[in-house]
């Protein structure tokens, strides 16, 4: 049961964050800011897919050549690099 909880919420989450960065980089676009670093936070509840839909989003919203990544999982940064370098 817990885990069950924990994958809705972590899923409910990551579906309003996708939400908030696709509202900030409209407002970073209206206001000319080209270029901006992109924090990930992983908790630790994350997919399998995580980094995938991360570079999705990138690719969807048009930024994923303008904006940088940062992390503190090396993991996480490594995966994006080596699948979108």
């Amino acid at each position: 049961m817990m885990k069950l909880l924990d994958f809705q919420f972590t899923k409910m989450i990551m579906k309003v964050t996708s939400l908030l960065f696709e509202e900030f980089v409209a407002k970073s676009k209206r206001n000319s800011m080209s270029k901006l670093l992109v924090e990930l936070k992983p908790h630790g509840f994350e997919g399998a897919d995580y980094t995938d839909l991360f570079i999705a989003k990138m690719r969807e919203l048009g930024v994923e050549k303008t904006y940088k990544v940062m992390s503190i999982n090396l993991n996480v940064i490594e995966e994006i690099e080596r699948k979108a370098p």
